[in-house]
């Protein structure tokens, strides 16, 4: 383990504190620990207290780190200074990162004003349907009553001409009863008046027999006159 940790710290240079108070680390640990911190400079912050480390190496490891601290505060000043260099640099790119980021700003705030409009064109519609929806409603219950109306009036209507119809049903029920009596009555007469006909005819056949007898009875008395 010791090892391992001794060949990460002499790799990694980017390290600036590490805690590994009361981590079990003993007298070998210690000794690779002190060995990596030789070969690396950029650690300045380290607590390996409550360790079981000798004193030897917990002072080597303490001095060391001391040591790589008071360095770093002392290049603390080129380094800002090759930093400085280095944004400088970089200041050509800043500067048409910012007209980058100003033209996608510029783009953002024109696709934000045109969502802007669409939102309020969208809500515009969704009023303006909603209207529509309650004038068609409005016209169909505004329908809705008039052909409730028109019913009402129409069963009102049936029903009078129902009652009309049945009455003049019942009317002419009667007049077909006084028809159909009268047929009757004519039935009747009509046989009545064949009767006397039948007797007309009667009357008046016994009518000429009695005549023609007659003439016999004066051709014969005419007849006996002129043999006298």
């Amino acid at each position: 383990g010791g090892g391992l940790l001794s060949n990460a710290l002499l790799q990694n240079e980017t390290l600036r504190s590490l805690n590994l108070r009361g981590n079990q680390l003993h007298d070998v640990t210690g000794s690779a620990m002190v060995a990596g911190l030789r070969g690396n400079t950029g650690l300045t912050e380290l607590d390996v207290s409550w360790n079981d480390i000798n004193y030897s190496n917990f002072r080597s490891i303490e001095k060391l780190i001391q040591e790589h601290a008071a360095a770093y505060r002392q290049g603390a000043v080129p380094r800002l200074k090759k930093e400085l260099q280095r944004l400088k640099k970089e200041e050509p790119k800043l500067a048409i990162r910012e007209a980058e980021l100003a033209e996608v700003s510029e783009e953002r705030d024109g696709y934000l004003a045109e969502c802007r409009k669409l939102q309020a064109d969208y809500d515009r519609t969704l009023v303006e349907e909603a209207q529509k929806l309650e004038e068609c409603e409005a016209a169909k219950a505004e329908a809705k009553a008039e052909y409730e109306q028109r019913s009402a009036e129409h069963k009102v209507v049936k029903e009078e001409f129902e009652a009309l119809e049945k009455g003049k049903g019942k009317e002419l029920a009667e007049q077909q009863k006084k028809t159909d009596r009268g047929a009757v009555d004519l039935g009747r007469m009509s046989s009545e008046i064949e009767g006397l006909e039948q007797e007309i005819a009667k009357v008046l056949e016994e009518q000429a027999e009695e005549e023609a007898q007659h003439e016999l009875q004066v051709a014969e008395l005419r007849q006996q006159c002129e043999e006298q």
